[in-house]
């Protein structure tokens, strides 16, 4: 994630809301050839290890062009569920390329990233 994300990010763990404050894709983002678009999205999972019961909430996902001027996101889940155990924060960073109005996915590894922001 360091070598792609460069921005600041904060994480509320009681509501798993994220918000990325002043951020300028320009400057805070390394972006593999040919990307147009980026996307942002959290997920909070809870997992109860003993018991095997798991559940996972998923953010909004904000998409936007790699040159976007800089701005303030805010990532919220559905939810935090409410079952006991561990709760994981994750961070997906997804780089699209834009062709005759469709965005694609890019599939390089090197770019995209899912990165566990904190364990609770």
């Amino acid at each position: 994630m360091g070598s792609v994300f460069k921005g600041e990010w904060d994480l509320d763990p009681l509501t798993g809301v994220v918000v990325l404050p002043d951020f300028n894709p320009s400057y805070h983002l390394t972006v593999p050839v040919g990307t147009t678009h980026v996307s942002f999205s959290t997920a909070v999972a809870v997992v109860d290890f003993e018991s095997g019961v798991y559940k996972t909430r998923y953010s909004n996902k904000e998409n936007f062009v790699v040159s976007a001027p800089m701005a303030s996101y805010t990532l919220t889940p559905t939810e935090i569920p409410v079952i006991s155990g561990n709760r994981f924060f994750f961070f997906l960073i997804e780089f699209f390329q834009e062709m005759n109005g469709i965005q694609y996915p890019l599939k390089n590894n090197a770019y995209n990233v899912l990165s566990l922001l904190e364990v609770d």
